[in-house]
């Protein structure tokens, strides 16, 4: 090691040691910029932002390339080796990397750069920008004094030709001018930022699922809105947006642009591009509303063309407002072309899988958390209840054998259908096969797999025949081959684990609350729970059968605990019977609560039970995991029969099974729950977590939506 003279040893160690720490540091700003065919343009770009005022360790730049053909791939390159010796040693090389997207489409470019990104703060420009030297610097600043979420930059013109003499100010948005104010201010409820210069914390953009590609601008399709539809979703999620004057960007108006012709056509694409963001907000789309859409925007194209154009002409007004007006006429246009286009056929690029949720019209827990869900991710559907409107189905056949729709069955045993409503169902089901659309069947179980009477096997039949028809069948079992004995059921099962309920509902009352609540005696030392209203007649009464088996044993040691027994709500299948009621009331450790159950006294059921008991028959399709997941929610033990849809699906310190259909094995898995101290381990609790769990069931979900579209993530290349 040679020391220079002058400079110790340990110093120099240290300024090394700084130097290094500082190159690890994660970047305050990721910029990200998106090109495409401008080799020129964004070499400029590249060189504002070496110019930035702000310290070259506190950001890094990310170029993704998006298919380029003119040699900017090979241009940047060729910058990012060049070796800038006017900065000094200690803040580091710049930091720069360039990644290659070849899916077309600048939300694909934008999710590119964002997997790669590091910075806390990520910045997107375009690649004909040129960037103010303090930007970055006055960006920083702007986020430390607001909090704010996402701010936009101030956007002006810079013009590379002289400015035409019909341009006003009302013309300057369509060139990218973003500049609401002269001050620092949080932005409305209707505005948004200029797509060529914004910033967003990266946290905020992982949890939307980044930018849509839908409506993203690409190659034969220059839509503009997926900034607005990102400004859109950040309000929803509760997060602020600001505007500051002082980070400046200014947008190039090239001569390319400054045509009449050029406005005209941005002005149709707005059009087009804002009725592409309607249809990616919308949840209901019945025909009365289209065509009402439809006849309005032909009447405001039809009064343009035929009043306000013509009127303009002979009072002899100057170029730009009959510009302006040519606009209004082409915005019209746009807006209609694109409404007839979704009237008539869904676009096959959708990438935003289209869904028709079909379910039940009683009310149904897991179907309500299942729709709140997916308004958080990238999925645009519609709900029947239990109808399959026709017109959907047509707008959403598949295009040169692709699929672009899904229907999604929720719980088919579920729906109360007569016989011609069951008939109309499977006629639109085989229609549906025909047109190429996919079905997807939810298959949790319910009641009427053990129920007995004509109206039972109906439902079943029905079910069975849906299951027959679907394309892939959802379901939270880890043994199909037990479950489905058809063995192309088999085949089309997909497991998606039941999502837990913990921190959703309130937390359970007080033991001695809840008891004097639900007029349990307080010596009472141990209650076990049913949800009657989930479980058929016959299943409650082996239920009672069982329990006064274990009341008798118990009864004859005293060194057993006082036990009880609440069942809350009334069959499933029907009003209780009186065999029912009276066996309950022979005993006064059956504590029977035969009103309608509510959620909302939920919290006093399990602040009051130790055990929550699964009474089933020896049916090997019965039983659901709803009920099961929500005692787990709330630390209570699990009484459940051994079979298909619980088999190795309920933690064993937790859960307690027994023979389905014999009172012996009940009792004695009775008389085991209270043996048993069950406490959630972290990892376990963590599982159950409401908001985790259930965003992991939408996200396995929305996956198994674009395999059956045949969506296959982009590639990205370094």
């Amino acid at each position: 090691m040679t020391i220079r003279p002058g400079i110790s040893t340990t110093k120099s160690n240290k300024k090394q040691k700084s130097v290094s720490d500082r190159k690890k540091r994660q970047p305050r700003f990721s910029v990200i910029l998106c090109t495409y065919n401008r080799r020129t343009s964004v070499l400029a770009t590249l060189a504002c932002l070496r110019n930035q005022t702000f310290a070259y360790r506190d950001f890094e730049v990310i170029v993704v390339d998006n298919g380029s053909q003119d040699g900017t791939l090979h241009a940047i390159n060729a910058c990012i080796e060049t070796k800038d010796q006017k900065r000094k040693v200690l803040e580091g090389p710049w930091r720069i990397q360039c990644l290659s997207e070849s899916k077309n489409g600048l939300a694909y470019a934008r999710n590119a750069g964002l997997l790669a990104a590091t910075g806390e703060i990520v910045v997107f420009v375009d690649d004909d920008t040129l960037i103010d030297p303090q930007m970055l610097e006055n960006l920083w600043l702007a986020y430390e004094e607001t909090g704010a979420d996402a701010i936009g930059m101030r956007v002006t013109v810079h013009w590379d030709i002289v400015c035409p003499h019909w341009m006003v100010t009302e013309l300057l948005d369509t060139l990218g001018h973003f500049s609401p104010s002269s001050k620092r201010l949080q932005l409305t409820s209707d505005e948004s930022f200029a797509s060529c210069g914004f910033s967003v914390k990266r946290e905020a953009l992982h949890a939307l699922n980044y930018f849509s590609p839908f409506l993203s601008k690409r190659i034969n399709l220059p839509a503009s809105m997926e900034v607005a539809d990102l400004c859109q979703r950040l309000r929803q999620a509760g997060y602020t947006l600001w505007y500051e004057p002082e980070a400046l960007v200014m947008h190039r108006a090239t001569s390319a642009r400054l045509h009449q012709a050029f406005f005209v056509g941005r002005a149709y694409w707005q059009g087009r591009s804002e009725v592409m963001l309607n249809y990616l907000h919308t949840h209901s789309e019945k025909a009365m509303d289209v065509w009402r859409e439809i006849l309005s925007e032909l009447s405001s194209f039809a009064r343009c063309l035929f009043v306000q154009t013509p009127l303009i002409r002979l009072a002899g007004r100057p170029t730009t407002e009959r510009l302006l007006a040519a606009m209004e006429q082409a915005h019209f246009w746009g807006r209609f072309v694109q409404r007839l286009r979704y009237l008539e056929h869904i676009p096959p690029e959708l990438d935003i899988p289209a869904v028709l949720l079909v379910h039940s019209p009683t009310p149904d827990a897991f179907f309500d958390f299942l729709t709140n869900s997916l308004d958080k991710q990238e999925v645009h559907y519609l709900t029947g209840q239990p109808e399959i409107p026709l017109g959907w189905l047509w707008r959403h056949r598949s295009y040169r054998e692709q699929p672009v729709g899904i229907l999604h069955i929720h719980r088919p045993g579920a729906l109360e259908l007569t016989n011609r409503q069951s008939q109309y169902l499977r006629f639109r089901l085989w229609l549906a096969r025909r047109w190429g659309l996919r079905i997807v069947v939810t298959d949790n179980g319910g009641w009427w797999q053990s129920a007995r009477g004509p109206h039972s096997r109906v439902r079943r039949a029905f079910e069975r025949k849906v299951l027959h028809t679907s394309h892939m069948i959802i379901s939270a079992t880890r043994q199909p081959n037990l479950l489905y004995r058809d063995r192309r059921w088999r085949k089309r099962a997909r497991y998606i684990s039941q999502p837990g309920f913990r921190g959703y509902y309130p937390p359970a009352l007080p033991r001695e609350e809840a008891f004097q609540m639900l007029g349990i005696v307080p010596t009472t030392t141990f209650v076990y729970l049913c949800f009657a209203h989930l479980h058929i007649e016959r299943e409650l009464l082996f239920l009672l059968e069982a329990f006064h088996t274990l009341v008798k044993g118990n009864r004859s040691a005293e060194s057993l605990p006082h036990i009880q027994l609440l069942l809350v709500g009334r069959p499933a299948d029907g009003e209780p019977s009186q065999r029912l009621l009276k066996l309950a009331e022979r005993d006064s450790s059956v504590c029977l609560h035969a009103s309608v159950f509510q959620l909302d006294d939920l919290p006093q059921y399990m602040g009051a039970c130790d055990t929550l008991v699964l009474p089933h028959l020896a049916v090997h399709t019965a039983g659901s995991l709803e009920s099961a997941s929500l005692a787990l929610s709330y630390e209570r033990l699990v009484v459940a029969p051994d079979l298909p849809r619980f088999s190795g699906m309920l933690p064993h310190r937790a859960s307690v099974p027994y023979v389905p259909a014999s009172r012996e094995s009940l009792a004695e898995a009775l008389v085991k729950a209270q043996q048993i101290d069950f406490i959630l381990q972290p990892e376990e609790s963590a599982a159950l977590d409401f908001k985790q769990s259930w965003e992991g069931y939408t996200g396995t979900l929305l996956k198994i939506y674009r395999e059956l579209l045949g969506q296959a993530p982009s590639e990205t290349t370094l």
